[in-house]
């Protein structure tokens, strides 16, 4: 975590471009993931949450494949 200069509280949110790994708190990744799996209805999902299979599908995986933006 690192501490805000101007505040001086810690953050509850990193994102790392460097690194595979980002890290959400707990209450917006659930939040994420709802919607996500809300727009992946339409496919089953695989082995485990949240991998969907798309063997059977037609479609563009860029067009199936919800895009995500983080705004600051």
């Amino acid at each position: 975590m690192y501490a805000n200069s101007v505040s001086g509280t810690l953050a509850s949110m990193i994102i790392d471009s460097g690194t595979p790994i980002s890290r959400l708190p707990g209450s917006v990744y659930a939040e994420l993931q709802s919607t996500y799996q809300d727009l992946m209805s339409n496919y089953p999902i695989a082995t485990a949450d949240p991998c969907y299979d798309l063997s059977g599908s037609d479609d563009d995986i860029n067009k199936i494949l919800p895009s995500m933006k983080f705004a600051f």
